[in-house]
């Protein structure tokens, strides 16, 4: 049996409650421990563990009291009367905790209460005679059910290793109408518990830095798919259902309070004394509470205008779901009907003779019509209004689920296109606001240098206006510059992205690799566009930063095939090693060799550490496609295959996985404007800075966690390796078919791997256990705990927020132009070769069609080759004649008619498109007779109707040439 499935329970007995003050204590006795079944749990059950314990008595009663876990004997004791409350008990003693249970034996002897203690009856008489000493239970059930709720969520995530389980089950707070929910049946709480027999301790074992893409990857589809998962829900508005009644009906008004009588300050309000000073009075009028879910009106409620009365209006038809009508809609004076044939509802009111306020003259609330789908007041404005705030946060917000939720919480059916004018309202809005956190950049800049100094901020103004127009921003602060030059490693990876939002211009950034390979954000940019003048001011600003020498000699770079980065990267940094994704690479040479065949090679060759390796993979996919194998070698393999990476950078990367899960990282921030969107980025290093800094407190020897995942990998592929000794440094190990040499001194081996990752090789684990040493003393400190915390040493200092920025002397700059592209803009991005699209069916685009008949690829039935001569031919001309003979229904002639249409000429027909003649028997000719000539088509006139003046001029020209 599950030891989860015990409960322990400590039995107090032989003693006395004792009072002094609010204070109580047990005072006396004993303690003893049991273990019951939880399943089997109840007052029998206890009675019967607590008799192993002591020897019950028929004239004595057992009362259980059992303690809440984490209260005072003063206020934490419980009654245990029945077997719910034992069930209780056990769904609030979570697994590992022990039931406190006191007990109470009492008997009734010559008009007193008669306790026992201390294992014998005894004359402990209390002087309140006939009344048994009776302890304050529960203040009330409510009380308690949140002191359930309260501990089941403290103990919640402990007891079950996992989160999401803080909600009590079997436990419903009070009912609306006052009355006590029972407790349910604890089923619920063991459905729980057999739904966590999937979950495994080791599921966590993952490596850490897939596990961190995979979870930024995640939650950037998750925000693409539900993109209103991450906005605080609007407050539910319950709208009471309006009762539809007959227009005999009497008062309709019963169910509906009156509206409230609200002090007035206008000007009826107030009168003036002798001295001619104003006092209030109060009014006899209501006034309209702007508050209320719903208005509710009443002949004489007053409105401080004409344009609160008509919004007061307009928000009533929405939320009862009646369309509104105005037939009069003036200055001083609103008029407002259902639109609804016969429905009595109507509405009148104007200004009032004293004041500019509107007050309600004529109100009729009798509706005799049902709920409108067809509501005119849903118009896109109020759409807009309305769904602002979530449109703003998620600009991707589908349309069709917008229009989805516009049926669900108004209740009306609208088209597509007015969810377009309501959302393109709202982006019109936000590129708006986004203006004005444009002019705030060289405060940023200067809060920036303020708060953190040291940190480099530039910001660029466009050359090409005479204005001050912004062009560019560039970030990096001191923490980030310093911690990467401390503890990480001479690798850059470099990488753009679109803006998700109204804002102009891409976001380009530079991460680094931390001791754990994980990302390292170092600086980020905004710019008008990937060029390469931009990438050239970037990589020049980064330079001074993160102080790379001149020329870029023992750096590496690691970027995409971006034709501006590259000429930048060229320019600026010539001695640099220039790596290129070799997953873009991939995905374009895909596009002309489709077959999944060689993509195994392909990859073979790029992950190829050494150069005889590499051309032995190359020669592998030269067997299946040498125009493949010749085409790949259309980009230098410098730039991509690990067998030229030079030696020294520790990092044999050969992707930019890391600036790609960045970019998923900062996708909900992308969608905000310019300001609010650093400032996101901001917070989030800020915050991923903190939580990496403790991180490592717990982290056990001198390598990080994640390249000991990569190191016991290793050591599991040196199993398949033996290897020879020649008693000093030097080793012959083979693996499989394959001999390397390994040298403990030098930390090399001929396959390249120890001395391009920094990591020792299966080959090199081989040799280091048969000389008895350990792997982790042979890995490079880059990748130590020391390494990693001088890294994150260095902490962001925190900012005021935007109201206590410093002002500068700098003009204000103005956005950039917005540039509108021809055709509609794209809202995804373009997918590479063999990328999974969305969508519930799977798509034919790259499959090889196989023909039926001839088992070959490339190829079907219809168009194959070896089929017979008269095949599909046959089928063609059959199609052709049935058509022939179907344009025109042949009858069964006479013989007297057969002759009449012999001796008058016969019409030669017009055949169809593609059809065939046929001779006097009726059978189809050869396939040389075939014709296939397109049909000529009669010139007609077109019918136009001419003008009365057109006519006259003609008749006029007509008579005049007569004469």
């Amino acid at each position: 049996m599950d030891p989860f499935d015990i409960l322990p329970v400590r039995f107090h007995l032989g003693g006395a409650f004792d009072f002094d003050g609010d204070y109580v204590s047990y005072v006396g006795g004993r303690v003893e421990m049991s273990h019951i079944e939880r399943d089997k749990l109840s007052l029998p059950e206890l009675r019967g563990h607590l008799g192993d314990h002591v020897a019950l008595t028929p004239e004595y009663n057992v009362d259980f009291h059992w303690l809440f876990p984490g209260e005072e004997l003063s206020s934490g004791l419980r009654l245990l009367d029945n077997d719910k409350t034992c069930m209780l008990m056990s769904e609030c003693i979570t697994k590992g905790e022990v039931a406190e249970i006191y007990v109470e034996m009492y008997k009734y002897e010559g008009g007193g209460l008669v306790m026992w203690s201390h294992g014998s009856p005894s004359a402990v008489m209390r002087q309140e005679a006939n009344r048994r000493f009776v302890i304050d239970l529960s203040p009330s059930k409510q009380q308690t059910t949140l002191d359930i709720q309260k501990v089941r969520a403290f103990y919640s995530s402990a007891s079950n290793g996992r989160e999401g389980d803080n909600e009590p089950e079997g436990i419903d707070a009070e009912d609306s109408d006052g009355k006590e929910s029972e407790v349910e049946d604890t089923d619920a709480g063991h459905d729980s518990d057999i739904e966590d027999e999937e979950y495994l301790a080791g599921d966590e074992d993952n490596s850490e830095d897939d596990e961190e893409a995979r979870e930024f990857r995640s939650n950037a589809r998750n925000q693409r798919k539900n993109p209103t998962a991450t906005v605080v829900p609007r407050a539910q508005v319950t709208v009471p259902r309006v009762p539809i009644y007959d227009s005999d009906d009497g008062d309709i008004n019963h169910d509906i309070p009156d509206p409230p009588m609200m002090d007035s300050s206008d000007e009826a309000s107030y009168d003036e004394d002798d001295q001619g000073e104003a006092t209030r009075r109060e009014t006899r009028f209501a006034r309209y509470d702007s508050k209320a879910p719903i208005p509710r009106f009443c002949v004489g409620m007053t409105f401080r205008g004409r344009a609160e009365f008509k919004d007061a209006l307009i928000k009533y038809g929405l939320a009862v779901r009646r369309h509104l009508r105005f037939p009069k809609d003036e200055k001083k004076r609103i008029r407002a009907r259902c639109s609804w044939n016969g429905c009595p509802w109507m509405i009148f009111g104007s200004t009032r003779s004293d004041s500019d306020w509107f007050q309600v003259k004529t109100f009729n609330d009798v509706h005799i019509c049902p709920r409108r789908k067809d509501n005119r007041l849903v118009t896109g404005r109020r759409i807009a209004d309305r769904y602002e705030r979530i449109i703003r946060a998620n600009p991707s917000w589908k349309l069709l689920s917008i229009r989805e939720t516009v049926l669900e919480e108004m209740g009306a059916h609208v088209t597509i296109s007015k969810i377009k004018r309501a959302k393109s309202i709202v982006m019109k809005r936000i590129y708006e606001a986004a203006k004005g956190e444009y002019s705030k950049v060289f405060e940023y800049q200067a809060e920036i240098l303020r708060s953190n100094p040291g940190s480099t901020v530039a910001v660029c103004l466009d050359p090409a206006y005479d204005m001050p127009v912004f062009q560019r921003i560039y970030v990096c602060f001191d923490a980030c510059k310093k911690g990467f030059v401390a503890g990480c490693r001479k690798v850059i990876g470099v990488d753009g992205c679109f803006f998700k939002g109204a804002c102009n211009g891409e976001l380009i950034c530079a991460l680094g690799r931390d001791a754990n390979n994980q990302i390292y954000p170092v600086a980020w940019a905004v710019v008008e566009k990937e060029t390469e003048d931009s990438w050239f001011w970037f990589l020049g600003l980064l330079q001074k930063d993160i102080e790379i020498p001149v020329g870029g000699n023992g750096w590496v770079i690691i970027s995409d095939q971006q034709k501006g980065l590259l000429n930048a990267v060229r320019d600026l940094f010539p001695d640099i090693e220039h790596r290129m994704c070799t997953r873009h690479i991939y995905a374009n040479w895909r596009k002309k060799y489709r077959d999944q065949a060689f993509q195994k090679p392909f990859w073979q060759c790029a992950k190829a550490s050494s150069i005889p390796f590499f051309n032995f993979c190359k020669a592998k996919l030269a067997q299946l496609t040498p125009a493949g194998a010749k085409d790949m070698m259309t980009t230098n393999t410098k730039h991509w295959s690990k067998a030229w990476f030079n030696l020294g950078s520790y990092c044999d990367s050969v992707d930019n996985n890391m600036c790609e899960s960045f970019n998923n990282w900062i996708v909900d921030v992308r969608a905000h404007p310019i300001i609010s969107m650093l400032e996101g980025i901001r917070t989030k290093v800020y915050v991923r800075i903190q939580q990496n800094r403790s991180r490592s407190t717990n982290w056990p020897g001198r390598i990080c966690p994640n390249i000991l995942k990569k190191l016991n990998k290793l050591i599991d592929q040196a199993e398949n390796c033996s290897a020879l000794w020649n008693g000093k440094y030097g080793f012959e190990v083979k693996e499989k078919d394959k001999k390397y040499k390994v040298d403990l001194e030098t930390k090399t081996c001929s396959c390249r791997y120890w001395q391009l990752a920094g990591i020792p090789c299966a080959h090199a684990i081989t040799a280091l256990f048969i000389s008895s040493k350990a792997p982790e003393d042979y890995i490079t400190d880059y990748y130590s705990v020391d390494a990693y915390n001088k890294t994150y040493d260095h902490c962001m200092l925190p900012m005021e927020g935007m109201e206590q920025w410093p002002p500068t002397d700098h003009a204000k700059p103005e956005p950039p132009c917005y540039v509108k592209m021809p055709g509609r803009p794209r809202k995804e991005r373009r997918r590479e070769q063999g990328e999974v699209r969305k969508g519930t069916k799977l798509s034919k685009v790259g499959t090889i069609s196989k023909c039926s008949r001839c088992h070959q690829q490339g190829h079907n039935t219809r168009t194959c080759p070896a089929a017979p001569t008269g095949g599909i031919m046959r089928r063609t001309l059959e199609r052709a004649k049935e058509v022939y003979q179907g344009s025109k229904p042949q009858k069964r002639a006479t013989k007297s008619a057969q002759a009449e249409s012999s001796s008058r000429p016969q019409k030669r027909m017009r055949k169809p498109v593609g059809t065939a003649e046929t001779n006097t028997q009726g059978e189809m000719p050869s396939q040389s007779s075939v014709r296939s000539t397109p049909v000529k088509k009669k010139k007609v006139a077109a019918k136009t109707r001419s003008s009365p003046r057109i006519k006259e001029a003609a008749k006029k020209k007509k008579s005049g040439t007569t004469n």
